[in-house]
């Protein structure tokens, strides 16, 4: 209710980076490839979207910017988003193209969790002025094999 004051939500798809140490899929895969196992998914028909953590913190030294010169006020509700949405089996099969060494995929050896959402978000508001500049495929291909540089 107070104008003077800003008070920012973000609604944060998924991140990742060179450091990631969450249990997540990206991580798993990782450990995988470095590892030269094998992974069993799902058929991999839900959506991921992904953003670079440095991009998320660009983002917030953003609107910490705009806080300070006061071009925000109130409430703001935003999304922090690709806005390039991929289904986990293209991401695979991407990533096998363009990795040194193979990755080991079982695909569709594994069900997905009860409730898991295979549809992407369609309702996407980034930040104004706001886009990752962190290309994935490139991103990844520099964790995967190693050659990590990600300032």
């Amino acid at each position: 209710e107070n104008n003077k004051s800003a008070l920012i939500s973000l609604k944060i798809f998924d991140t990742y980076g060179s450091n990631d140490k969450r249990k997540k899929f990206l991580t798993d895969l990782i450990e995988t490839y470095k590892k030269n196992k094998s992974l069993n998914i799902t058929a991999g028909k839900q959506y991921l979207d992904y953003v670079h953590i440095n991009d998320l913190l660009k983002l917030i030294l953003m609107i910490i910017k705009d806080i300070k010169l006061n071009k925000i006020k109130g409430f703001k509700s935003f999304t922090v988003s690709s806005k390039n949405p991929i289904r986990l089996v293209n991401l695979v099969k991407k990533l096998k193209k363009i990795l040194s060494k193979n990755l080991k995929i079982n695909i569709g050896k594994k069900k997905y969790r009860q409730n898991e959402s295979v549809n992407p978000t369609l309702k996407i508001f980034n930040y104004p002025g706001w886009k990752p500049s962190h290309k994935l495929f490139n991103k990844l291909k520099e964790i995967f094999d190693g050659r990590i540089n990600d300032i």
